[in-house]
């Protein structure tokens, strides 16, 4: 099984680099042993609340956001561009694509493109009263113009895995966390310390992916809040501590990844996000979901110019444009 195999290489992990000290739970016994698919599982591991971490949060501070990514961080280096995988994904210890909201994963499809341009007319509506109606009249078209974009995106950030590729969590958010009481409390927190304060369990669909799309997740904004005033703040701890542990781990350096290239990875893994939302039904209503969207239609600007492209191949062309930034 793909999410007890992660648990289990977990250990591993710890043993064979002692830089990367990760908390996830132990696997104590489990059931099944990942050779034949099944209903249901059943697994036994420790209770990290008795363990150092036993506060859960449904929403993040800041603080512990930058727990959160300097933890993904480390998580994404450990596999960084890592040759193995496709023996991996034959092994069914890995999906071959990470993430229940891509396009080429195995959860549920996800390739809806269709129906884009009238879920945003309804999304749309929910999110008037935090607008300006000169933004508001910009907007309209911004679901029209994703729905265009749609196929191209998605094989655009699959070909980007073979670049900026690693394991991504594939459901990196505060339900599958917890922290310990300091980081809570406020009490200051070296940033060599900051991993140490977050444990991570749910590994149910990782796989291959972009290393921005955990990011995008995590930072994506809802009804419960938003960090989005704080994001690229956020983006930069997270950086800054990927090249590091790229560099101690011997997998590359600071030209592995540019801090330009990935927050233009991050704007496009929002486009992705927001086009599985919305064929999900999703409706912008919050303040943080308005910044979003401005910010989706700054990305689409640089992508498209605000014109309809000729076809996908152009849509390619002006995707990695954009990731170049010659757009």
């Amino acid at each position: 099984h793909p999410e007890c195999a992660q648990y289990v290489r977990g250990s591993s992990h710890k043993n064979n680099h002692p830089s990367v000290a990760l908390t996830i739970p132990k696997l104590l016994a489990g059931d099944r042993d990942g050779k034949a698919p099944y209903k249901s599982v059943c697994w036994i591991m420790n209770d990290l609340s008795k363990s150092g971490y036993p506060v859960e949060v449904p929403v993040l501070s800041v603080d512990q956001a930058k727990a959160a990514l300097v933890w993904l961080a480390k998580f994404h280096a450990l596999r960084w561009n890592d040759d193995s995988n496709h023996v991996i994904w034959k092994q069914n210890i890995l999906h071959s694509r990470g993430g229940f909201w891509t396009t080429d994963g195995k959860q549920d499809g996800n390739n809806d493109c269709a129906n884009l341009s009238s879920q945003w007319k309804m999304a749309l509506q929910k999110v008037e009263s935090q607008l300006e109606s000169a933004v508001h009249s910009r907007l309209v078209r911004l679901g029209p113009r994703l729905q265009d974009l749609c196929n191209a995106l998605g094989s655009f950030l699959m070909k980007q895995t073979k670049i900026y590729g690693t394991w991504i969590h594939g459901d990196f958010k505060a339900a599958n966390m917890m922290f310990r009481e300091r980081l809570i409390e406020g009490e200051a927190v070296v940033e060599e310390d900051l991993s140490s304060s977050v444990a991570v369990v749910d590994f149910q669909f990782t796989g291959w992916g972009v290393c921005a799309e955990d990011v995008a997740y995590l930072l994506y904004p809802d009804a419960q809040g938003s960090l989005m005033d704080y994001v690229d703040e956020l983006l930069a701890v997270y950086h800054e501590q990927l090249v590091t542990q790229i560099m101690m781990l011997m997998k590359g350096g600071p030209s592995s990844i540019s801090f330009s290239v990935l927050c233009r990875l991050y704007e496009l893994a929002n486009l992705d996000l927001t086009r599985y939302w919305l064929s999900k039904g999703w409706e912008a209503t919050t303040k943080g979901e308005s910044q979003l969207l401005l910010r989706m239609e700054n990305c689409l600007d640089a992508i498209d110019g605000g014109h309809v492209l000729k076809d996908e191949d152009a849509y390619h062309g002006a995707l990695q444009s954009y990731l170049d930034g010659s757009s």
